[in-house]
């Protein structure tokens, strides 16, 4: 029933020319660069928060289908630095694909750009890559 409506939607839309919008899907997760935090809160304002809500405290977000960056940390606590960061580089880029994100959708390279995505993880406090850290 709910793909009858779906295609009904779809079938009242005007004929209109729309060009394809490229969406490229990142096969093998790799890190991405450090970011900037002032533009990592702008990010996640604009492409984070309608679902997740507000940093740390999650008010706002859709209480059935979002996790805070905490529970993400938590549920790999076993996991060092490192792999915790491509954990969830792999969340973010694959999203609910490879039935590893729950039900977020995939940031492709043309939504969010490698250095747009290591602003959102510098801004939710994940660490930068090993060989950019200060010692």
């Amino acid at each position: 029933p709910r793909s009858a409506d779906l295609y009904a939607f779809l079938d009242a839309l005007p004929a209109t020319r729309v060009d394809p919008v490229p969406f490229t899907v990142v096969a093998s997760v790799q890190d991405v660069p450090t970011g900037d935090v002032a533009r990592g809160e702008a990010l996640y304002g604009q492409a984070c928060q309608s679902c997740h809500g507000t940093l740390h405290e999650g008010a706002g977000r859709l209480r059935t289908a979002s996790r805070l960056p905490e529970d993400t940390i938590a549920e790999h606590a076993k996991y060092g630095a490192a792999e915790l960061r491509l954990t969830a580089i792999e969340k973010i880029r694959h999203g609910l694909f490879l039935d590893y994100g729950g039900r977020m959708p995939p940031f492709s390279t043309e939504t969010l750009s490698d250095q747009e995505l290591g602003d959102v993880l510098q801004y939710l406090g994940f660490l930068p890559p090993v060989d950019e850290e200060t010692p």
